[in-house]
């Protein structure tokens, strides 16, 4: 009995009991002998399936900063009504990351457009996408150098100016990332020709009953 439920083959064919604890033991074995006979880099579609098939690691880069930024001006805003120093310092940290990562995103998106196949509709889309990323990095660059010398005399109307350059960096980005959206979904920027066969065939054929609900 014990034999017949845990008895498996690693290299060979699998058991009657396909979703048992010795199904997922071979398949995790398997794996192991995949990666030492191919080398490493086996591992990236098996566990990054989507990053493998990127073109460009444009869009895995860009949520970073948007997070950093967007939470640096809503807590740099709390902790000035509060006159929390504390969370001042944080919010501090939260631009520093974010403009490293803006950065960085901005890097790569030059190295996207370089390399991305598109049309004159697309390129337009994509200069004013450029402009946009540009001015973040511009802005977010001048505040965290003007923050890191200031230390926490920023104080006043200089406070104002302060948190209105970082607003208007969560609005230009915001209008970025709406052209970045609209080339990904509106031209298919950076997606595969799979993706036009998928909705072709959707149209002709009828959907089937699903949801995603959970």
């Amino acid at each position: 009995m014990f034999e017949n439920s845990f008895n498996f083959f690693i290299h060979g064919n699998a058991t009657d009991h396909n979703d048992g604890a010795a199904a997922y033991i071979e398949k995790f074995l398997s794996l192991i002998d995949h990666v030492l006979a191919e080398g490493p880099a086996v591992l990236m579609p098996e566990f990054f399936p989507g990053l493998a098939v990127m073109p460009n690691i444009h869009p895995l880069i860009v949520h970073f900063p948007i997070a950093f930024l967007s939470a640096f001006f809503i807590l740099d805003l709390i902790a000035s009504v509060t006159n929390n120093e504390n969370w001042r310092s944080t919010a501090s940290a939260l631009l520093y990351f974010g403009t490293i990562g803006v950065l960085a995103a901005v890097i790569a998106g030059f190295q996207a457009a370089e390399t991305l196949p598109h049309g004159g509709e697309v390129h337009e889309i994509m200069e004013r996408h450029e402009h946009f990323g540009l001015t973040v990095a511009f802005l977010s660059t001048f505040l965290a150098i003007w923050r890191f010398f200031s230390k926490s005399s920023i104080k006043g109307f200089a406070n104002i100016i302060h948190l209105f350059l970082a607003g208007l960096i969560i609005l230009i980005m915001s209008l970025g990332a709406d052209l970045g959206g609209q080339m990904v979904y509106g031209y298919g920027a950076g997606v595969k020709p799979m993706m036009n066969k998928s909705f072709q065939h959707s149209q002709n054929s009828p959907a089937p009953d699903h949801n995603h609900q959970h």
